[in-house]
């Protein structure tokens, strides 16, 4: 897209610019109630039926490049601070170091990111170590959407039959009548908000298959993420390569879009209503249930992963983004909550 300018740099932190943030705002209104009518309607089909939802090597390699976009990494130097958050003290950053290291140390392997008001705070393990990305692959998949929609090769609108789809089981897809047709808007809210495998196979293939979304995954700038696999065979545990994607790729994603860098105004209004579908949960499990949340908390396809991404406000257009990737993390959710506790407390104290 000409709208980028591509700077390849090791480990680069990141600044939030000046540029005014796009909200999704209104979210509990009519756009809400249309979100949330297809997972009621599933889940009153799903009442009758036993629920079979799912919650089913050594580091490959770490990528010495990453993209970053300059309105991104604007000289925040002009900007006034945050009223809450003036200056993090070196204890402070200490303390949230040693928070990081925890997760580091009781992974396999783990890459992490987290970052603060206006670059006050960055700090970093391995965030560029490419993990299987598991749930997390959906958040460039939506992306996708979205460009497509911007460069005008598919509408919201456009329809796609499942009589004749593969049955995932677990799939709030699979609940709902299968005569029918669903709009690629509907596949996408169900992908996002209810990590659905089967919508999430079938967007994939209507956005033209796996080739044609990963390279354009790829175009938008994030050189970090593969798309090898549809839902199906990650779950089947027979794939020979994983999805992948970093932490460094998924705070980038999240930041463009409250930026609103990554597509134009309404559609990076709509996409950020779209990705406000985090929740209270993981690492936001002790911030307050009012507050939007943009990103994704996995629900694990592989034994042992645990990845959260998560971008809030912590006051009007300050954003806060954690990630963590990790593989192997004992305790993992106790540890995860505990990480969002802590961080969290210490950013806003």
């Amino acid at each position: 897209m000409n709208k980028f300018t591509f700077l390849f740099l090791s480990l680069t932190f990141w600044t939030v610019s000046n540029e005014k943030p796009i909200k999704a705002q209104d979210i509990t209104t009519t756009e809400a109630t249309e979100m949330t009518s297809i997972t009621n309607e599933a889940n009153e089909t799903n009442q009758t039926t036993e629920s079979n939802e799912s919650n089913t090597s050594e580091s490959k390699y770490i990528i010495d490049t990453e993209v970053s976009w300059p309105e991104i990494n604007q000289s925040f130097e002009e900007q006034s601070s945050s009223n809450m958050i003036e200056e993090f003290n070196d204890q402070t950053k200490s303390l949230i170091v040693d928070q990081i290291s925890i997760i580091k140390e009781q992974s396999k392997t783990s890459s992490i990111f987290v970052q603060a008001a206006n670059h006050q705070l960055s700090s970093s393990e391995d965030a560029t170590e490419v993990l299987p990305a598991d749930d997390l692959i959906k958040l460039f998949i939506a992306a996708v959407y979205f460009y497509q929609i911007e460069t005008k090769q598919i509408t919201a609108d456009d329809m796609v039959n499942i009589a004749d789809q593969e049955i995932i089981p677990g799939s709030t897809l699979a609940n709902l009548p299968q005569d029918k047709s669903y709009s690629l808007k509907v596949l996408v809210q169900l992908m996002l908000q209810s990590h659905d495998n089967m919508a999430t196979d079938l967007l994939i293939e209507s956005l033209g298959g796996l080739e044609k979304v990963n390279q354009q995954i790829q175009e938008l700038g994030f050189i970090q993420t593969t798309l090898v696999n549809n839902m199906a065979t990650e779950l089947s545990g027979a794939a020979n390569q994983y999805n992948e994607t970093s932490a460094s790729d998924l705070a980038n994603l999240l930041l463009a879009l409250f930026q609103g860098v990554l597509f134009d105004e309404d559609i990076n209004q709509e996409a950020l209503t779209m990705y406000s579908q985090h929740g209270p949960i993981g690492i936001a499990n002790s911030l307050d249930n009012n507050q939007l949340f943009y990103g994704l908390k996995a629900k694990a396809m592989q034994e042992g992963m645990l990845h959260d991404a998560l971008l809030y406000e912590v006051e009007s257009e300050v954003p806060v983004v954690i990630v963590v990737m990790s593989e192997q993390l004992s305790d993992a959710e106790n540890r995860l909550d505990n990480l969002g506790y802590q961080l969290n407390h210490l950013i806003m104290e």
